[in-house]
Formats: C-alpha cells, structure tokens, sequence
C-alpha cells in the first residue's frame, strides 16, 4: 500500500491554450487588485488549497487586524497568491 501524502499550497492556475500559456493567478490577482474595498480572505484570498480549520483561523486573525485600522489600510489578499 502506498503511503498517503497530503498537499498545500497554491492552486494549479497554469492553463495551456493551443501553444499558448496563460497563468490565471497573474490575471486573478490583477483583476481582484483593480477593486475598490474588498479584502480577499480564505480560500479565495489565498488561492491556495488548505483545510478548513486552517482557513478559518487565518480568516479570524485578518479580521482582527482589519478591526484594529481604517478601511484603506486593509490588504487586498490574507496571503497574497503570487507572494
């Protein structure tokens, strides 16, 4: 029996179209960039695959932090996905 390993980390976002690469993590952080007061948090905020319990605590400590300073101040990723 094989050993089970368990994975984490970014998403698989590299998509081939003909002979063409697109990386959709450069287009995804772009866009969400681009919007006006709005923190991405969990995993949409870290287009990483992690469990929940994680999730949620990083999730609770973002938004502890955010409660402590202006709006504007805020970070546009709880972990940025390109970082």
């Amino acid at each position: 029996m094989s050993k089970l390993e368990m994975w984490a980390g970014s998403e698989c976002t590299l998509n081939r179209v003909g002979d063409r690469y697109v990386n959709q993590s450069e287009k995804y952080v772009g866009l969400a960039e681009k919007e006006p007061k709005i923190t991405f948090i969990g995993r949409l905020g870290t287009y990483r695959y992690l469990n929940m319990h994680v999730i949620i605590g990083e999730s609770l400590d973002l938004a502890q932090t955010c409660m402590k300073s202006e709006a504007t101040e805020w970070p546009k990723f709880s972990n940025h996905p390109l970082a």
